[in-house]
């Protein structure tokens, strides 16, 4: 949260909560259905680590595509 505005950190808390507990709700509906396509339980957690490491991923190297990133340092970074 410390690289986000303070004007924006409620929301970018608000933002990763939202994830963090729909993720938590969406895996245990989304192993059992993969779990059969590759033959185990290890197996379907190994296909969703990566897939969600590319999920997450997404929306961070769009943002830096657009330029909405801010590259100068942070006023604690200056001193």
């Amino acid at each position: 949260m410390s690289h986000l505005a303070f004007e924006d950190r409620g929301r970018g808390t608000g933002l990763w909560m939202a994830a963090f507990f729909g993720g938590e709700f969406v895996c245990p509906l989304v192993l059992p259905a993969v779990e059969p396509a590759v033959g185990s339980l290890v197996g379907a957690v190994g296909v969703l680590g990566p897939v969600a490491a590319l999920v997450a991923a997404g929306p961070v190297a769009a943002r830096r595509r657009a330029g909405v990133l801010d590259p100068r340092p942070l006023p604690e970074q200056l001193a």
